[in-house]
């Protein structure tokens, strides 16, 4: 009975991060589609100006509040993991939870306040100010936003891709493609080859990987508890 208890709790532990994982995708919709996609050589989107000025704050208080459950979900897998590749398992949560938390809300905060400066400024005549500020806070944060990135959706992500595809865990081999690298790919080509026409799809797709991961844990969870 403890036993399936705690097995429970690992489940809902992945559905809270599912759960979450969607909710910040929405959070990327309000900070970043447009239904345009001019490209600039710049880190500014002249589309800011005509987006309303609700969306951003929202956006960045919906990833800071529910960022954290991303760490339940990934100590799930690590769990799933650990049973056949301890090392391996925390390696994959050690560098997916400091690069989540020292760079997923920092990065998306910063980059809700790029809209909110350049509205403000370009309000009062100040265009070009506003591009100089956006561009040397964001040359500024390069390091983090780099890091982050690796540390959360490359590196452990590829070693949890490896893992599943050799078979070698208790999840099947096919899942191996429900992972936030994975679609991270196919998001980048997607906004290279159809930056218009696709921008609804590929918008938000590391936080879609992330569902789509969390919602596999939550089923594998669920089938473990129920046949305990």
């Amino acid at each position: 009975m403890l036993l399936k208890l705690k097995e429970r709790k690992y489940f809902l532990f992945c559905v809270l991060a599912a759960v979450s994982a969607a909710i910040i995708a929405a959070a990327d919709y309000l900070l970043e589609y447009t239904g345009n996609s001019e490209q600039t050589t710049t880190f500014v989107d002249p589309f800011w100006a005509s987006m309303s000025s609700w969306r951003f704050p929202l956006s960045l208080n919906l990833c800071a509040f529910f960022i954290p459950f991303y760490l339940l979900g990934f100590w799930a897998i690590r769990r799933r993991l650990a049973l056949t590749h301890p090392r391996s398992a925390k390696v994959y949560f050690g560098t997916v939870s400091y690069g989540v938390i020292m760079g997923a809300s920092f990065i998306h905060s910063v980059l809700s306040y790029f809209p909110m400066i350049y509205q403000k400024l370009t309000g009062a005549g100040q265009e070009v100010l506003a591009e100089e500020i956006i561009n040397n806070i964001m040359t500024a944060i390069m390091p983090v936003f780099i890091v982050h990135y690796i540390l959360s959706w490359v590196v452990p992500q590829i070693l949890l891709f490896i893992l599943i595809i050799r078979g070698k865990t208790h999840f099947n081999r096919w899942t191996a493609f429900l992972n936030p690298f994975i679609f991270l790919v196919f998001g980048s080509l997607c906004a290279l080859l159809f930056p218009q026409e696709l921008q609804f799809l590929y918008v938000g797709i590391i936080n879609k990987g992330n569902v789509a991961l969390f919602v596999l844990a939550a089923i594998y969870e669920y089938k473990f508890w129920q046949h305990e």
